[in-house]
């Protein structure tokens, strides 16, 4: 089996841009679970995804207003905007997880086709709303 691995610094200097080229060329790829973005990109390569899951630490008071989000006491303020609960990325893994699209590594999902990559697109848009709700 052949392997290659390639570093790139990213800088706003980076030239050329090998991302895309990285996306084309790679076999199946290693996402980390800080990045919605990046994980949607490797899983619309089509290929095998797998997520390192970072810890999370929430600050107290981001912990708090999801509290309240959640009990509902202050529901106005979560409504307007005012107060926002903190993104749950680990919900999204999770869900791509439970539909196979995803695994968590060291493991692979097995090879999908067009149909649940469909699926894991809406899946993951789904969760991206209910982030921003």
């Amino acid at each position: 089996m052949l392997h290659a691995d390639l570093l790139q610094l990213w800088t706003s200097t980076t030239e050329p841009n090998c991302y895309r080229a990285a996306l084309a060329e790679g076999d199946r790829f290693v996402v980390t679970s800080d990045s919605v973005s990046m994980t949607v990109e490797a899983i619309n390569t089509g290929k095998p995804v797998s997520v390192f899951i970072l810890p999370q630490q929430t600050p107290i008071a981001m912990r708090f207003s999801s509290a309240l989000n959640r009990a509902g006491g202050l529901a106005v303020l979560f409504a307007s905007g005012l107060l926002q609960a903190p993104a749950d990325r680990q919900h999204l893994y999770r869900e791509l997880v439970n539909r196979g699209v995803l695994a968590i590594y060291p493991e692979y999902p097995a090879p999908h086709d067009a149909k649940l990559l469909d699926e894991a697109g809406a899946a993951a848009l789904s969760a991206v709303k209910a982030l921003l709700a």
